[in-house]
């Protein structure tokens, strides 16, 4: 894990052409249905994580709600949903291997999204962050890392240079 530095969020976000940037947890496990299991990536996202994308590619239901303590919803795209003869509403159960021991989680299905990107649908799926913090025994704060958005996509270059020297700064 990497611990959430708030003075590089806001050094990065000022930066020319940077919209957005915001942090993440990624986590492979393994989803099991009476008839098929399949791996996948979960992308533990926060309540402040931006949505636009997903919710315009969104088929049913929505992105996750964080009214709850911690969100038991789970987002999933169609050709995950499809494989897995999974609706709305169902159960998911997740499988998680760590340390050599099988731990599992139960999530409900909120949201169905297509994207149209194969290799993003067939393996990405989207839970509350703090299932995977609590999973990996990390402490509050911690992250795999961060997404940054940019407003300019011609200053992808500048930008990742210049990000590049930002969070040199913060590497101990």
């Amino acid at each position: 894990p990497i611990p959430v530095e708030t003075t590089l969020i806001l050094e990065v976000v000022a930066m020319d052409g940077v919209r957005r940037m915001q942090p993440f947890i990624v986590k492979p496990g393994i989803i099991k249905t009476n008839d098929a299991i399949q791996g996948v990536a979960l992308k533990g996202v926060d309540d402040k994580f931006e949505w636009d994308f997903l919710n315009s590619v969104m088929e049913e239901g929505s992105a996750l709600d964080y009214s709850d303590s911690i969100s038991s919803g789970i987002v999933l795209s169609r050709t995950l949903t499809s494989l897995l003869d999974l609706s709305l509403g169902d159960a998911v159960r997740m499988y998680f291997i760590q340390n050599n021991n099988i731990r599992a989680r139960r999530f409900t299905l909120q949201g169905v999204f297509n994207s149209h990107f194969p290799e993003f649908d067939e393996k990405m799926a989207f839970v509350d962050m703090r299932h995977l913090s609590k999973l990996n025994g990390w402490d509050e704060g911690q992250i795999s890392g961060y997404e940054v958005m940019l407003s300019d996509f011609d200053k992808m270059d500048a930008a990742a240079s210049e990000i590049a020297m930002k969070t040199s700064q913060y590497v101990g």
